[in-house]
């Protein structure tokens, strides 16, 4: 599997607890990403390794996975690169805001002026553009 395949599992993984209230049990995350709950599992303790402060919670017999409250709201990562968490914020959309560093900033404001650029074209010249 491609290190991007599985990071977008992860950040899938992470936003699915994000926007649950109760958590989700590694079946149920498994079952909506379309892969093997020991796959989920591993995807959750490299999580945790990374320093996201993932835990699980027995309710009603069944383990759910969740982000401590905290999270919720400001997600702090240390990277080697930018490359990873650039995808990270990009796949957030307007839902995400990089406080530092500037250049990571920087990175993804060019990457929107991009993509609004891209979008903003009329349909005349992109027809014009796939006929050339």
């Amino acid at each position: 599997m491609a290190r991007g395949d599985q990071l977008a599992r992860q950040w899938q993984i992470i936003q699915m607890m994000l926007s649950s209230r109760m958590g989700k049990s590694a079946a149920d995350l498994a079952r909506e990403l379309e892969c093997t709950a020991r796959t989920i599992y591993r995807d959750l303790e490299a999580l945790q390794e990374a320093g996201f402060p993932i835990y699980t919670e027995r309710i009603n017999s069944k383990n759910l996975w969740s982000l401590l409250d905290t999270v919720k709201h400001q997600i702090e990562a240390e990277v080697a690169g930018t490359e990873e968490i650039k995808f990270w914020v990009m796949n957030w959309g307007s839902k995400a805001e990089v406080l530092e560093p500037e250049s990571l900033i920087d990175e993804i404001r060019q990457e929107a002026e991009a993509m609004l650029k891209t979008y903003s074209t009329g349909v005349k010249e992109k027809e014009k553009i796939y006929r050339a």
